[in-house]
């Protein structure tokens, strides 16, 4: 089983809206609503992170994995 630490990228933002980095020994994964891209995009911690991997783009009825 990993362990995860899990950072929040913008400060004062609603749980339900945080940007989130979830990072283990072996994987990382972003969380990030839309709506908070531009302000992330800029973040040392998030321009630190490989540059290829794995996205999931979803609504209420599409699902897209790129």
């Amino acid at each position: 089983m990993q362990t995860f630490n899990i950072s929040f990228l913008i400060d004062n933002a609603p749980l339900c809206d945080s940007a989130m980095l979830m990072e283990s020994d072996t994987s990382s994964v972003l969380v990030l609503p839309r709506a908070q891209l531009d302000e992330v995009v800029s973040n040392d911690t998030v321009t630190a992170l490989p540059q290829r991997g794995v996205y999931v783009l979803y609504g209420q009825q599409h699902v897209y994995v790129g």
